[in-house]
C-alpha cells in the first residue's frame, strides 16, 4: 500500500501571485497537473478572489479576473501576503479574516481535484512556499485546520531554510514533518 495507503498525494505550489496543483494518483504514477481550464495546458492559477459587488458570491483565479474585469466585483489580490501579515482585509464595507480569505481560496481551487478523484482519495498534501520562516507555518497550519481535512502536527526546526532552497510541508495520514531541500547541496532532509 505504500506511504500513503494507496491514496493520491497532492503537491499545492503556493505562491502570492500565482499557485499551482499537481497530483500522483499513487505512489509509483507519473505527476500530472491541473489546469483551471478543462482541456487547456494553462497550469498557474492566479492566486486572486473576488467578492461579487453587493453579494456574499466568491469567485477564485481566472474567475476571479473575468468578474472582475466585468465590473461585477472587488478583486483581493496578495492572499500569502495579507494572511501572513494578519491586518483584516476590508471589501465592499465589510472585514474579512485574511487567513480565512486564503481558507476560502486554497479550498475554491482544490475544488479542481473533482475533474480526477474525489476528495477522500486524498492521501497526503505538500504546500510548497519560496520562503517557509514560523508565521508562514502558523498560517497553513490555520488554512489546513479550516478546511477540517487533514490534521496538522508541524513546528519549524531547528529554523526556516534560507533563499536557495525550497521549503514543504508534509500533511496527512502520516505524521506531519517540516522538510527543506536545498536545491544547491542535493536531496530533501528531514
Amino acid at each position: 500500500m505504500g506511504l500513503f495507503g494507496g491514496k493520491m498525494l497532492l503537491g499545492y505550489d503556493l505562491g502570492n501571485a500565482f499557485c499551482q496543483i499537481s497530483y500522483a494518483p499513487s505512489v509509483t504514477a507519473e505527476v500530472e497537473t491541473l489546469s483551471q481550464v478543462t482541456g487547456s495546458q494553462n497550469y498557474h492559477i492566479p492566486t486572486v478572489l473576488c467578492k461579487r459587488s453587493g453579494a456574499s458570491q466568491w469567485y477564485y483565479g481566472r474567475e476571479a479576473l473575468r468578474c472582475t474585469e466585468e465590473g461585477q466585483g472587488i478583486l483581493v489580490r496578495n492572499l500569502v501576503e495579507q494572511a501572513i501579515d494578519g491586518e483584516l482585509v476590508f471589501i465592499d464595507g465589510d472585514s474579512f479574516d485574511p487567513v480565512a480569505l486564503l481558507t476560502l481560496f486554497v479550498k475554491r481551487s482544490l475544488s479542481l481535484l473533482g475533474q480526477v478523484a474525489s476528495s477522500d482519495r486524498i492521501g497526503g498534501l505538500l504546500f510548497t512556499v519560496e520562503y517557509l520562516d514560523g508565521r508562514l507555518l502558523e498560517v497553513l497550519n490555520q488554512v489546513v485546520a479550516m478546511r477540517r481535512a487533514i490534521t496538522v502536527s508541524c513546528s519549524v526546526s531547528p529554523g526556516p531554510c534560507g533563499t536557495t532552497g525550497q521549503c514543504f510541508l508534509l500533511t496527512g495520514t502520516v505524521a506531519s514533518r517540516y522538510m527543506c531541500w536545498n536545491v544547491i547541496s542535493g536531496p530533501p532532509q528531514w
